[in-house]
């Protein structure tokens, strides 16, 4: 059985991960300061407050997943090989 890891869609997964994270970290700058939306306020203030908090935890999810992808992919690439060979020569040498 051969198991392949594509070094280069694991970067591109990693890099579209934290470009996605920056991109949306980003579009919260854009959030209204206040609104006026009379007797609701309160409410819509609220639930902007929510979304904002929400986005803000898909931020940092995102960029943790590209994070564990970029090191799985290192690790992968710096320990998986050397392994496999060291296991390879001692099956040949038994």
């Amino acid at each position: 059985m051969t198991l392949h890891v594509d070094h280069d869609a694991l970067e591109k997964i990693a890099r579209g991960l934290f470009d996605v994270g920056a991109s949306l970290d980003e579009t919260g700058a854009s959030a209204p300061a206040s609104v006026d939306g009379g007797v609701g306020t309160p409410a819509i203030l609220e639930s902007l407050a929510r979304m904002v908090d929400n986005a803000g935890q898909l931020v940092v999810a995102v960029k943790a997943a590209g994070d564990a992808v970029g090191t799985a992919n290192t690790n992968y690439r710096n320990l998986d090989d050397p392994a496999a060979d060291s296991q390879s020569a001692t099956a040949w040498t038994e």
